[in-house]
């Protein structure tokens, strides 16, 4: 990935910057060095270095091999000097200028260096000049004139401790760059994964509306904070406790199951928080409630708000300080557990109208996780259908003309519904191998057939133009459901733009 960024350097305008402002004030090369000696030009081409001394050199295959050897060695030590957290090599090249080596570790791993040449950091008296001559000339002829000798920048102390300064710099760029390419690329990594799943721990799905509801669980599900699971009777919400039961530390303790709806008050008392010998009639023993079985786990009441106000009073307890009182108990107990709530009701309007406790919302309604209705998420229902069949077993599939029926109907009781229908089919199917129209519900079938003619079309009521806009919307919904939520398919399956189609599916709040 790093010779990747290494390569895109020429659009990042600070590094463009750092190079050209080398050149300018120093007349040096910048040059980035990656970990396998491969030597990238942040400055171009090596036909566009200004030093003479150094663009002849690499131009001759002797010259060219020096300085590649030059910086091997000069990289196998910048390797050393990396893996102990960086610093600066500064040494002479085989024609007597100043090279300077600054390492570039990423996550305690030297992934290169930054490499500038070609100045001299003082006068050069007559013999070194001489001797640089002489060194240069058996390479090739044109080094050993003056003039090209006098091409060499020569840097002061203080320019040679900002250049470095700068090299500096550049090897926190590339770091800082680096990191934030990865960090990007673990977000899309991690966008991608849960865009692609098409279910999460008995959940199924891979509408954008459930995506948001994985998203939740995984952020929840770390968490000991108590969850409020909100959705219509039958769209999944005990098994959205159990995923974040799952997902979390306590997946070893028990998961625990109340309907707060099933029992009276009395008994629902008795079975949250148990009872002692002789605390009411037919008590004959001790019994353990549920807040203390479900210790150490995952204590899920679906129906929360169809408990009485002293229930209420009693759960509240509970929450605040983990404490409740068994029925006919002198002491109180205590429980580590987690509580995920449930319910299908307005909260907000029972706290008006003071039948649900406004303390007890506020503390059930920490986090919040609303399941939609399954018509609002059509284009997850023939992927709900292969799962059903398959769980099934048998290896039926399932005609398109019956997957059309399906995924426009309305499933006013949600999963369920549409689960106990494919249970239906599968039994009726009489060793079948595909599912089609006929074996649907009449109930199914008649909110589509038009006055007995057997159409498959429902005639809609109202206006042309609500008849017409329903008639849209269901087409929408059919190729959103072919095409598994792909919109650019969809919309050219409907022979319409792109832009258009998301407008449409706003307008008519279908879900995706």
């Amino acid at each position: 990935m790093l010779q990747t960024i290494v390569r895109q350097y020429e659009q990042v305008p600070w590094l463009m910057q750092m190079r050209e402002l080398a050149r300018r004030w120093w007349g040096v090369e910048v040059i980035y060095i990656d970990k396998t000696d491969s030597p990238v030009f942040l400055s171009g081409q090596p036909s566009r270095i200004k030093n003479r001394v150094c663009a002849i050199c690499l131009s001759n295959e002797k010259g060219a091999h020096l300085c590649h050897m030059a910086m091997v060695k000069a990289q196998a030590e910048a390797r050393r000097m990396g893996k102990s957290g960086g610093g600066l090599l500064s040494y002479n090249c085989h024609l007597g200028q100043v090279t300077m080596v600054v390492p570039v570790s990423i996550e305690k791993r030297y992934s290169g260096s930054i490499y500038t040449t070609g100045f001299f950091d003082h006068e050069l008296s007559r013999a070194e000049r001489s001797e640089l001559l002489d060194a240069g000339g058996r390479i090739n002829p044109a080094l050993g004139n003056e003039e090209i000798l006098s091409s060499v920048p020569v840097l002061t102390p203080e320019h040679v401790e900002q250049l470095n300064d700068v090299l500096q710099l550049g090897a926190w760029a590339i770091v800082s760059l680096n990191a934030e390419m990865r960090a990007k690329e673990e977000e899309i990594a991690s966008l991608k994964q849960r865009l692609e799943r098409q279910g999460y721990a008995g959940l199924v799905g891979s509408s954008s509306v459930m995506q948001e509801v994985y998203h939740l669980v995984d952020r929840v599900a770390a968490d000991d904070c108590t969850v409020l699971v909100r959705g219509a009777s039958g769209t999944g919400k005990e098994l959205v406790a159990r995923a974040i039961h799952q997902q979390s530390h306590r997946v070893k303790g028990p998961f625990v199951v109340q309907n707060c709806s099933a029992f009276n008050d009395n008994l629902l008392e008795s079975e949250l928080f148990g009872h002692v010998r002789g605390s009411f009639t037919g008590a004959v023993s001790d019994k353990k409630g549920l807040f203390e079985i479900a210790s150490g786990g995952t204590l899920f009441l679906d129906e929360v708000a169809e408990m009485s106000a002293a229930l209420q009073a009693k759960l509240l307890r509970v929450l605040q300080d983990q404490t409740f009182w068994p029925v006919g108990a002198t002491t109180p107990k205590s429980s580590d557990v987690r509580i995920v709530a449930a319910t299908h009701r307005d909260l907000e309007q029972m706290v008006q109208q003071e039948s649900f406790r406004e303390d007890l919302y506020y503390r059930v309604n920490v986090i919040t996780i609303t399941l939609p209705p399954l018509r609002e998420r059509r284009s997850d229902i023939p992927q709900l259908v292969r799962h059903f069949l398959k769980r099934r077993g048998g290896g039926l599939k399932i005609t398109a003309d019956a997957m059309r029926y399906l995924t426009d109907y309305d499933w006013r009781g949600n999963v369920r519904e549409l689960a106990n229908e494919i249970e239906r089919m599968t039994v009726l199917a009489a060793g079948r191998k595909e599912l089609d129209v006929d074996l649907i519900s009449p109930r199914i079938r008649s909110s589509f057939e038009s006055d007995g003619n057997g159409g498959g079309d429902q005639v809609p009521r109202g206006t042309l133009r609500e008849a017409m806009e329903q008639l849209e919307a269901r087409m929408i919904r059919s190729a959103l459901a072919e095409c598994s939520g792909n919109r650019s398919h969809a919309a050219k399956m409907l022979g319409i733009a792109r832009s258009n189609l998301i407008n449409k599916i706003k307008s008519y709040n279908i879900g995706a």
